[in-house]
């Protein structure tokens, strides 16, 4: 008796297995189907939305409706600070620098930001400059006795005389007081920079009876060096002495360009606030790869070099906060308490809360990262792409299990070895879903649940893509068109199975198949197509042609079969055996 086929359990891509031994479940051929229902059902393709006005090479955008695009390379996040007018900044960087720019200017039409300026506040270059006038010590009342020479002078004093000179200068008391001072920029942000090189100075003070004349200190800025950062709104004058050696704020200068000079009349009394910005030097334009490492802290990279911010201070990028990894950095994305990173060689974990406190941990996998693009973490896992396949890294555990249920080496590098410098992973509803920037290979969609199933997407086509944290949507730029993924109609799906080799040779002579849509079955026995089924929604019962009819060869016993369906809706089932009798007992 012919045994009967039953595929009601349908599985995706396996392209490491043989055709000759895929599960008869198991797919040679998948494209655009999305396997969570057991069953065949369709993807929903792109839907556009709009045409750009330039070749886009980079999307951001904060609620789906308003864009910004770039014709580089960007990397984008928004501002940690999620109260009043800070969190309306994005920070991106580019290949040449690290910008900031309003979200609320995004556009519907999509652009790249019409303001921006360059992140932090820049170091004034000019020390200060200052001059001091010391005050001159008052005399006595014997000073306004008439000279005359020294044997008649102290004769012609009178007794109240001597004694009211000898208590006048018995109150008078001098001293010095060694000064230091510096100055920051401050900007629109209310955003502070690094002090400037520091000018010290010697202070004299004089008091006469209870009362303190101190010399006159005029203290002199220069505003240079701005263009382009945030717009600067004046100087922060700070100034040491005494027994501190902490700075404190002297006053505030107003001023914008050129040389400004102030007169510090403050004393030591009012000194109260410490400058706290001694180390807020902006982040370096040759930073890459901008993200979000979590509790505030924005991280970037260069070379070998993985710089972070000051916790909710963006601007702010301390150098002593940097660490270097033993090899260059290929990329980085937020993983666990840290980030996982990729270099040329082996891959690290980056672990801390704090800016100044992070620990790189080196990861013991052998596999360097194949491109910028091809780390993301999805579920809690963070997973790259390296020339052998995906690692997983589920907290501090790299795997290749993952991978290795659908490649082999060398099957990834003839599926994708054209594109891993150019490979993009992107996540859309918990998928993983693998793309070329260059459009070198099919991209696919591999779904990471426990037993998940893998899909070609022919139709997609993308040199870029974002996901909305918000809402998981995922959206890509093609060209000059930007696209919703998965927000279209339904996309027409394939799904074949690999040879179903039989024992020997058997008949199929009637089939069964249940549907929702449209679509069509087609019947091959050695690789040669013998007949070709179309049906609609239902169940649909037919008979199979044994012999040539309407344009098809028919089907002959065969010990090898594979059956194709395509389509667009929900396939359930496709059932085949030697006759009515044998259907209903399948």
């Amino acid at each position: 008796m012919t045994p009967p086929i039953n595929l009601r359990k349908f599985g995706g891509l396996l392209p490491r297995v043989p055709l000759t031994d895929l599960p008869i479940n198991a797919a040679a051929v998948a494209e655009n189907i999305d396997f969570g229902y057991n069953e065949l059902r369709s993807l929903r393709g792109d839907f556009k939305l709009r045409d750009l006005a330039i070749v886009a090479r980079s999307v951001f955008s904060v609620d789906g409706l308003r864009f910004y695009v770039w014709p580089e390379d960007v990397d984008a996040v928004i501002s940690p600070l999620q109260n009043g007018p800070a969190s309306d900044r994005l920070y991106y960087t580019t290949a040449s620098d690290f910008r900031v720019t309003p979200i609320s200017l995004a556009t519907i039409a999509g652009a790249p930001p019409s303001t921006s300026f360059r992140v932090g506040v820049p170091r004034p270059t000019t020390p200060p400059r200052i001059n001091v006038e010391h005050p001159v010590a008052p005399k006595g009342p014997i000073a306004t006795v008439e000279a005359t020479p020294a044997d008649t002078y102290q004769a012609r004093l009178t007794a109240a005389q001597l004694a009211a000179d000898a208590t006048f200068k018995s109150s008078v008391v001098t001293g010095t007081e060694n000064r230091t001072y510096t100055y920051t920029y401050a900007n629109v942000y209310q955003e502070q920079g690094p002090p400037s090189e520091a000018a010290m100075i010697e202070v004299k003070a004089i008091t006469v009876s209870g009362v303190t004349t101190y010399s006159k200190v005029t203290v002199e800025v220069t505003f240079d060096g701005t263009a382009d950062y945030v717009p600067i709104t004046g100087a922060r004058l700070y100034r040491q002495g005494g027994a501190s050696d902490e700075y404190f704020f002297v006053k505030t200068i107003s001023g914008t360009e050129g040389k400004v000079q102030t007169v510090d009349t403050t004393g030591a009394g009012a000194l109260n606030e410490v400058l706290q910005s001694e180390n807020a030097y902006p982040p370096s334009p040759q930073l890459t790869g901008l993200f979000n490492i979590g509790n505030g802290i924005l991280c970037a990279w260069k070379g070998r070099e993985l710089w972070f911010s000051d916790a909710y201070r963006p601007w702010s990028w301390p150098p002593a906060y940097m660490i270097t990894v033993p090899h260059t950095i290929v990329g980085a994305h937020l993983h666990a308490a840290g980030a996982l990173v990729t270099t040329v060689a082996e891959p690290s974990l980056i672990s801390g809360v704090s800016p100044d406190a992070m620990a790189e941990i080196p990861l013991d996998i052998a596999h360097a990262g194949a491109s910028k693009w091809s780390v993301i973490s999805i579920a809690g896992r963070a997973l790259y792409a390296c020339h052998d396949g995906i690692v997983a890294v589920e907290g501090s555990s790299p795997s290749m299990a993952l991978s290795d249920r659908f490649f082999t080496r060398e099957v990834w590098r003839e599926r994708c070895g054209a594109g891993l410098a150019s490979m993009q992973f992107a996540r859309y509803d918990g998928k993983l879903i693998v793309f070329s920037k260059t459009g070198a290979f099919v991209p696919f969609m591999i779904d990471l649940s426990e037993g998940g199933e893998m899909t070609d997407l022919p139709q997609l086509v993308a040199s870029t893509a974002a996901v909305l944290t918000t809402s998981d949507q995922m959206y890509v730029v093609s060209g000059t068109t930007l696209r919703q993924f998965g927000g279209g109609s339904m996309l027409p799906l394939r799904w074949a199975t690999g040879d179903i080799v039989l024992a020997a040779p058997a008949a199929l002579a009637v089939a069964q198949v249940e549907c929702t849509g449209d679509f069509t079955i087609r019947f091959y026995q050695k690789d040669k197509l013998g007949y070709t089924k179309t049906v609609g929604s239902g169940e649909t019962i037919f008979y199979l042609p044994t012999e040539p009819r309407d344009g098809h060869s028919g089907l002959e016993p065969s010990d090898r079969w594979k059956f194709e369906i395509s389509g667009t809706g929900r396939f359930k089932r496709l059932r085949a055996a030697s006759s009515i009798r044998g259907l209903k007992d399948i």
